[in-house]
């Protein structure tokens, strides 16, 4: 059972190994451990009604697919909140094993050593600066996880993120993200 926030159909807005601008089918799961900007600028991020847990309603992982077979689109986003503090083995097993491509759009603060080999599956991993107050709750050994089909998203506000995001490539010459 996961707590959902919406599942819609869109296009892909950010960078994944599937292309910008491809047709997927949205799974906005409910809740996120982040408050991005709430310290540093009194304000949250772009997807608030997905903060809480409470703000979503409890589906089974097979509604779930149900619902992505329904909108009929091959590739899934997994989103939030923050998808990864529920657990989505079994979703992600449902998913791959009826040939969705998932892309997971995480935060970057929770661990995806255990969702990193199953089929069908790529992260976007935040890399979240300076500027939006929570960069202390990055797990960097995520960078090292990442394959060819992953990316880190520099989340970017400032001067100052951008200089830490050259400085971060510059420091992991051996990335083999796009």
């Amino acid at each position: 059972m996961l707590v959902v926030n919406t599942i819609y159909p869109a296009f892909m807005g950010e960078v994944n190994c599937h292309g910008i601008g491809v047709p997927c089918t949205f799974v906005r799961l409910a809740g996120c451990n982040l408050r991005c900007y709430l310290k540093t600028k009194g304000t949250l991020c772009d997807t608030p009604e997905a903060l809480k847990r409470k703000g979503g309603h409890s589906m089974k992982e097979i509604e779930i697919l149900q619902e992505v077979q329904r909108l009929n689109r091959k590739v899934v986003c997994l989103t939030g909140g923050e998808p990864l503090i529920q657990d989505v083995s079994l979703l992600l097993k449902l998913l791959s094993y009826h040939a969705f491509c998932t892309v997971i759009e995480t935060n970057g603060s929770m661990n995806i050593d255990g969702y990193r080999y199953y089929k069908n599956v790529s992260f976007v991993v935040d890399y979240k600066s300076a500027s939006s107050g929570e960069k202390e709750k990055m797990i960097t050994k995520n960078w090292g996880l990442m394959d060819e089909d992953d990316y880190v998203k520099f989340v970017i506000d400032t001067l100052d993120d951008y200089v830490e995001a050259k400085m971060w490539m510059g420091e992991n010459p051996s990335y083999k993200g796009k």
